[in-house]
């Protein structure tokens, strides 16, 4: 089994939905590849949510359908996803110890977890 870390730093944030996917559309790909051409097991052991705005309260960039989506494209490639956020003071880095909700709303990890169907924010 392999473990891979994916994080984009965009220069200009990326508040639109579809601009965040296709930032990782690359590293998608790679996982891809790797796992076709080896055969062998991906874990992304670490991603996270920074870099589409600051995640605090009045931030209304869709961070639950991000993750949504970022759950089933990981579970595609690979054997799944770790979300990277036990202990950063910074909400936009994602959920964890300190923040239980990202912007407006809360991750609906139950939602996420619940099912793999492809959710557009």
């Amino acid at each position: 089994m392999f473990s891979r870390h994916l994080y984009q730093y965009p220069e200009d944030w990326t508040t639109d939905q579809q601009k965040a996917r296709d930032s990782f559309q690359q590293d998608l790909d790679i996982l891809s590849d790797f796992h076709e051409n080896t055969g062998s097991e991906i874990f992304v052991s670490e991603y996270a949510l920074n870099s589409h705005g600051n995640g605090k309260g009045d931030d209304s960039f869709n961070y639950g359908a991000l993750t949504h989506w970022f759950v089933h494209q990981f579970n595609q490639h690979g054997l799944g996803s770790m979300i990277w956020n036990y202990d950063s003071w910074y909400e936009a880095w994602g959920p964890g110890k300190h923040h239980q909700q990202i912007g407006t709303n809360p991750i609906p990890w139950e939602d996420i977890n619940g099912h793999s169907e492809h959710i557009v924010g």
